[in-house]
């Protein structure tokens, strides 16, 4: 037999859930949310869109896929408050917020 692939991701939660992603996974998974931001959501190459989200795989996901589309990822963490939040915003130019409902 073969010897898998190794993965391409592999995220761990504090609980012990496992995401893996092969290369073909991250590719194809990567493609559809660069195309998400760019037609769904309007950014152009050069926008800037900041992330406050922990870090889950959708966070991994999403710098690939902002780099895929030219887009500038600002990450945030789910840490900071409304203030912090807001002047990052301003100060960025940012068009776009990606965030949780907490």
């Amino acid at each position: 037999g073969r010897k898998p692939a190794n993965p391409a991701f592999w995220w761990v939660s504090g609980e012990g859930e496992e995401v893996k992603w092969s290369f073909e996974e991250l590719c194809s998974l990567s493609r559809k949310a660069a195309n998400a931001l760019s037609e769904a959501c309007g950014l152009q190459r050069g926008d800037r869109a900041v992330a406050v989200l922990p870090r889950v795989p959708e966070w991994w996901l999403l710098s690939v896929a902002c780099m895929r589309a030219g887009i500038v990822f600002i990450p945030g963490t789910s840490q900071l408050t409304a203030k912090d939040i807001s002047y990052r915003l301003q100060a960025s130019k940012a068009k776009c917020i990606i965030t949780t409902d907490t």
